[in-house]
């Protein structure tokens, strides 16, 4: 891991558990969708794909965290809509494409 490198994949913060509980299924499949449309058919760095999160989306509220992003495209990737090569956790050296 080099200096500064953010890891994700651990816990949140109360305040941030709070603002994700709050979400409604339909702002869930709002982030989803939005994930989705930033991951295309070509490998993409996840960091980049995270950083397309971070501009305002209809229906989503402004403070969900950027962790709670990645915890829905590890979903993603999990259910199989999206391939991943390298370690998930480390954005900058791992990459995603749509199946």
């Amino acid at each position: 891991m080099e200096p500064g490198e953010y890891l994700f994949g651990g816990a949140m913060d109360a305040a941030e558990l709070e603002v994700v509980s709050a979400l409604t299924p339909a702002q869930v499949a709002a982030i989803d969708a939005a994930i989705l449309s930033d991951v295309s058919a070509s490998w993409s760095k996840v960091a980049k794909v995270l950083g397309k999160q971070l501009k305002a989306r209809p229906g989503v509220p402004d403070d969900v965290p950027l962790d709670y992003y990645w915890q829905r495209l590890s979903f993603l990737v999990n259910q199989g809509r999206v391939e991943v090569q390298g370690n998930l956790c480390r954005a900058r050296y791992s990459e995603v494409r749509l199946r």
